[in-house]
């Protein structure tokens, strides 16, 4: 029997979101979700301010059980804990910072249209953190590949993707050399490619002979369409995570917010970087939370769910 005369109280890392017709705990430190109902979701806001035996008195006179076994189900399934003094465990401040300008960039690579090398150091300027290259390595020497990736292994990217197509110089063997050497190289995924019997010997290196739809748009993407953890969370409080410091570069130089968004904000050869993303019109995406889009603000997973703009009314 649980002591009534105590208080609950969630662990700090679990949130609990409201919702239309349901609700939901998020669980950040384990990256699950756990759906309760609004009734649920009220008792849990009322936890600070009542004991059990109060909270089973207010929401369920005639049946002041329910709450109580509600209470000793979450004590029991390490969601929360009993304490006399719930004033001395606060809830974990809402608040989300990045220490740079960019945290991703997605660049399609053509240098028939425009030159890397200085896109790269823009890049590296703004403390980009991640950088996804898509690209025709027969447009590249090996030499020219290896003085990229020695570039960036000595740039302020925190990890480096690339998504090129086959050329004849490449082999699997290319391919784990490289990954083993540079730590920054992420993934490098190659498509197009002849069928070969060798496997690679790591994650982060794939090899297909379908096309490039065949990694699901790139590492840039997610694949379940939902993200659980303490910084998305946050995040998600005052942005659109997918969008929040994400810029596109297509194989013509254009400047873009995304691969799905058509809208072009200049170009890499007659535009500064630093000049368009800090303008209001190209971050007008990044400030669009699920709280701003209708159709989301009734959804308690909204701030789990990857919005690329589909969404946004």
């Amino acid at each position: 029997m649980i002591a009534l005369n105590l208080y609950f109280k969630l662990y700090a890392h679990n949130v609990p979101v409201n919702g239309g017709d349901r609700s939901a705990i998020y669980n950040l430190h384990a990256g699950t979700v756990v759906m309760i109902s609004r009734v649920q979701y009220d008792v849990l806001k009322d936890t600070p301010h009542h004991t059990i035996e109060q909270l089973g008195l207010r929401y369920a006179p005639a049946q002041p059980e329910l709450v109580y076994n509600y209470m000793q189900t979450l004590v029991s399934n390490d969601l929360g804990f009993l304490t006399k003094e719930p004033q001395r465990f606060p809830d974990v401040p809402v608040q989300w910072h990045l220490p740079a300008h960019l945290h991703i960039a997605v660049l399609d690579v053509n240098k028939k249209y425009y030159a890397l090398q200085p896109v790269l150091r823009q890049l590296d300027q703004l403390l980009c953190k991640h950088l996804e290259l898509r690209m025709h390595l027969d447009q590249f020497t090996q030499r020219q590949i290896t003085g990229l990736l020695d570039y960036l292994n000595t740039a302020v990217f925190r990890s480096v993707s690339c998504i090129t197509e086959y050329a004849p110089w490449i082999s699997m063997e290319k391919l784990e050399e490289y990954h083993k050497n540079y730590g920054k190289l992420e993934h490098l995924l190659v498509y197009n490619a002849p069928e070969i019997a060798e496997k690679p010997s790591s994650s982060g290196i794939g090899w297909t002979s379908g096309g490039i739809d065949e990694w699901n748009d790139g590492p840039s993407s997610y694949k379940d369409k939902h993200v659980i953890n303490m910084h998305y969370f946050m995040e998600a409080q005052q942005h659109n995570p997918y969008f929040n410091r994400r810029v596109y570069i297509d194989k013509w130089g254009n400047i873009r917010n995304s691969q799905s968004d058509g809208k072009v904000f200049g170009n890499v050869n007659d535009h500064v970087l630093s000049t368009v993303i800090r303008s209001s019109e190209f971050r007008e995406k990044w400030l669009i939370s699920p709280d701003k889009v209708p159709r989301a603000q009734r959804d308690p997973l909204r701030y789990a769910k990857v919005d690329d703009g589909q969404e946004q009314d």
